[in-house]
């Protein structure tokens, strides 16, 4: 049985409400991360992406950048952002608007999935 990544998108939806936890509202940007990412990596535009120095994630969105198909390339631009994001409230000691933010990159995770399954 595989994985529905969307659960992660939901998890993400429900850690977002407790906005009274930096715990919860960095922990539902990481999970709604890693559901666009893996959607993504999972899609035929990506099959062919080979890892590059910048790794497996930047492979995945360079190469929904490089599409032909404008909704896909608007996908990999959000999940470049949605990234970097995921990668500030992981690693760093003060994220700044961490509320605001939060709920863009909740927005841009679900934004990511309709463009992939359009």
């Amino acid at each position: 049985m595989s994985f529905d990544w969307l659960d992660y998108l939901t998890l993400a939806k429900e850690l977002a409400e407790r906005r009274d936890e930096e715990a919860a509202m960095r922990c539902a940007v990481s999970r709604a991360y890693y559901a666009a990412f893996h959607i993504a990596a999972n899609h035929r535009a990506t099959r062919h992406a080979v890892p590059t120095r910048g790794g497996s994630h930047q492979s995945v969105w360079r190469a929904l950048q490089a599409s032909n198909v404008p909704d896909w390339r608007k996908a990999g631009n959000a999940l470049r952002d949605l990234m970097l994001f995921r990668q500030e409230v992981d690693y760093q000691d003060q994220v700044s608007n961490l509320r605001w933010r939060l709920g863009n990159a909740i927005n841009a995770a679900a934004e990511i999935v309709r463009l992939l399954h359009t």
